[in-house]
């Protein structure tokens, strides 16, 4: 499931997979404008997963040096894994996928045809329970009905890594999130300079 979706503008809240010998892969889409994010989205994946997690960004540069994209970027694209997000199934080896999505599929097919998952039959195409892909600002919770709490949310119109956005549903998650995430990077820090200190004074 959380192959098939972006998640860079994600935050998961619970996770279930069936039990594997290796780490279950995680491909976020990564713009180097939106780092925090892809940050924030990684602490939480770690944090709430209930099996171990390789979680891996989808980084533009790293597929085009790799000759796995070479798509001319558009004016229309507002991130950098705005195709190459679907790369994921040939990047995780997917076996109906794979075949569809080549490198030259996804640097050649049209965005239509892309967003439309034009390469399945209908009866091939699952559903995404609406709260594993919760789009903030369209999906809405019920107080009367727990299962429609979100378990992934998508700031799919902008997170609060964005001042406009600063206020958007569930901001507060997001938000607490990334301030964890600032503390414990502080405080890795602060040890480092320690230990150098420390160090220096030994000698």
């Amino acid at each position: 499931l959380l192959r098939s979706i972006p998640l860079a503008t994600a935050q998961i809240q619970t996770m279930t997979v069936p039990p594997s010998p290796e780490p279950f892969r995680v491909f976020v889409g990564y713009d180097p404008k939106e780092h925090e994010a892809y940050e924030v989205c990684r602490r939480s994946l770690i944090r709430h997963a209930t099996v171990p997690l390789d979680v891996r960004p989808i980084r533009q540069p790293d597929l085009r040096a790799s000759g796995l994209y070479w798509r001319t970027r558009g004016h229309m694209e507002s991130t950098e894994f705005s195709f190459t997000r679907f790369l994921t199934p040939f990047l995780a080896g997917h076996p109906k996928n794979v075949a569809a999505l080549t490198p030259d599929a996804v640097s050649t097919k049209t965005g239509a045809f892309l967003h439309r998952f034009s390469w399945l039959d209908d009866d091939e195409i699952g559903e995404v329970p609406f709260v594993w892909n919760f789009l903030v600002g369209h999906n809405k919770v019920d107080p009367d009905d727990p299962t429609t709490q979100p378990k992934a949310l998508h700031y799919t119109c902008g997170g609060p890594w964005f001042d406009r956005y600063r206020d958007c549903e569930f901001a507060d998650l997001w938000i607490k999130e990334a301030e964890e995430l600032r503390a414990e990077k502080e405080k890795r820090r602060a040890e480092k300079e320690r230990l150098e200190l420390e160090d220096d004074e030994g000698n």
